[in-house]
């Protein structure tokens, strides 16, 4: 039973945003066409203008698919009339909102998702009284709209379909730094699109699927706000959502649901061990020393329930499941270690922050006093990488957390990264999230060439692909990767995606040539 602090809760209805509104029109019609170079195999492809949509009667029976142009989270709109007679029955539409071109193409393949099916955004509506201008009650996600005439008592005339998009931070996108290489600018401007679609009334992970607050995603979210959107506000509400349910060990809830009610949602072992930094980054950013002082404790109480089950062993241990990456292969203890270290020096980073002396020193000492014992018996003596695991398991993202954690000095990060490029049979990062601290890695080596090579082949190449926001896994040799047993459950738009905008505005100036 999770503890709920009732104080965090009124601050989360005070800083409750206001949502901004738009109206998006389709931008032409589109069939889907098989295509073997194309991502998932279809291409959209255009078949006629909009206008050959609106105005014409529609027979029960009849379907046409349209494009919006671009990805969008919020309602339908339809302005319908019968032609003929008064109606005398109601009409019924069959509707399928897509963010990419396969949810429609394979939408008759049977399900086999181990979530549930709901969160497919096929709809049935029943409209009792034409004519009619309705916005439907549901939010979706979508960038393409099937639409299929079920029942009229008359032929259907469509006069006007628009998607009345929302966000809290509107439209708009912030224009790229001056200076930044088109491509670049291309990708920060897809990474920013995935985060507006993404600040909803909190930070969600994915606006199509899950629609939660995740302690991982906001972290990656919140870096990327500070250099783009600045919405601090956001930021706190979101914070303080999650910190008011926290476990009986102090650990606050690693997901969190808003509506009907707050509750909590899933508990794991890695993201509370990100929250010191959170606090950290959002204090030296926006929040001041009174932000600081008010989530101290809590920030220093994520790091007790793994210090006191570590216990004389290399690696920590803890009763919850940790994240790190989705990779059905990846032992992760080594990884774990890694976001620890990186934990107890955040937390000694806010404590410095706030004049605590003694807890600085002895949030070092530990993290020193751990990485040592690393360094000494998970290091390979033979490639000098670190293994994971009974199976002395080589991976990515061991490496990456031995160095965000501080195991091994900046100087050595760079020869870690590289040495990987040999070996392939580490096991590389799946999801962007994981991408992300690579990116991080080699910027703590200092080296930004390579950051802005990797950053330009993984995320351009989801560009290349047809992206206009960033996917929640992105394997670039098996485009039907899925951890949930079907991939029109993953989301095309998530939120720990947007890490472009971050790197490209933080070291604009380190981009190389």
């Amino acid at each position: 039973m999770a503890n709920c602090d009732k104080e965090l809760l009124r601050q989360v209805r005070v800083l409750k945003p206001k949502l901004e509104h738009w109206e998006v029109a389709p931008e032409q019609q589109v069939a889907f066409a098989a295509d073997s170079t194309a991502w998932q195999g279809y291409a959209a492809i255009g078949v006629g203008p909009v206008a050959g949509v609106l105005n014409r009667p529609f027979a029960a029976g009849e379907r046409f698919l349209l494009d919006f142009g671009e990805h969008s989270v919020g309602r339908l709109k339809l302005a319908m009339r019968t032609t003929g007679k008064p109606a005398d029955a109601p009409v019924r539409l069959k509707l399928l909102f897509a963010e990419l071109p396969q949810e429609i193409a394979e939408a008759d393949r049977p399900f086999t998702g181990y979530l549930c099916r709901s969160w497919i955004q096929e709809e049935t509506v029943t409209i009792d009284e034409i004519p009619a201008t309705v916005v439907l009650p549901r939010r979706y996600a979508m960038r393409y709209l099937l639409l299929e005439v079920v029942g009229t008592p008359d032929r259907l005339v469509f006069d006007d379909i628009r998607f009345i998009a929302q966000s809290a931070v509107g439209r708009r996108l912030p224009p790229p730094p001056p200076g930044v290489p088109e491509r670049l600018a291309r990708l920060d401007a897809i990474a920013l699109r995935t985060l507006r679609d993404c600040m909803q009334e909190l930070f969600e992970d994915g606006p199509k699927r899950d629609r939660r607050l995740w302690l991982g995603d906001l972290y990656l979210q919140a870096k990327v706000d500070r250099v783009s959107f600045r919405r601090f506000d956001l930021v706190e509400r979101s914070i303080a959502l999650l910190a008011a349910f926290t476990s009986e060990q102090g650990q606050v809830v690693s997901s969190v649901y808003e509506k009907p009610v707050p509750a909590p949602g899933n508990w794991l072992a890695d993201y509370p061990l990100l929250f010191p930094a959170l606090i950290r980054e959002h204090t030296q950013a926006a929040g001041g020393a009174e932000f600081a002082a008010r989530y101290y404790d809590t920030a220093l109480r994520q790091l007790e329930p793994m210090r006191q089950s570590w216990g004389d062993t290399p690696c920590p241990h803890s009763e919850h499941w940790a994240f790190i990456d989705w990779s059905e292969k990846l032992d992760k203890t080594t990884a774990l270690a890694g976001v620890y270290l990186f934990g107890l020096r955040n937390a000694a980073a806010l404590a410095e922050l706030l004049g605590r002396e003694s807890d600085r020193a002895a949030l070092l000492a530990e993290a020193e006093k751990r990485s040592l014992r690393l360094r000494r018996e998970l290091r390979d003596p033979r490639t000098g990488l670190f293994v994971s695991g009974p199976d002395r398991q080589l991976s990515y993202a061991s490496q990456i957390w031995m160095i965000l954690g501080g195991a091994v000095p900046p100087e050595d990060a760079g020869t870690l990264l590289r040495k990987l490029a040999s070996a392939p049979e580490a096991i590389r990062p799946v999801t962007p999230f994981l991408h992300h601290f690579l990116l991080e890695a080699w910027a703590v080596a200092g080296e930004f060439e390579q950051l802005f090579r990797h950053l330009q082949e993984y995320w351009g190449k989801m560009a290349d692909c047809g992206a206009d926001t960033f996917q929640e896994v992105f394997d670039p040799d098996n485009p039907y990767r899925t951890p949930y047993g079907d991939v029109r459950l993953n989301s095309a738009c998530h939120a720990w995606s947007c890490a472009p905008a971050y790197f490209i505005r933080r070291y604009r100036d380190r981009i190389p040539g």
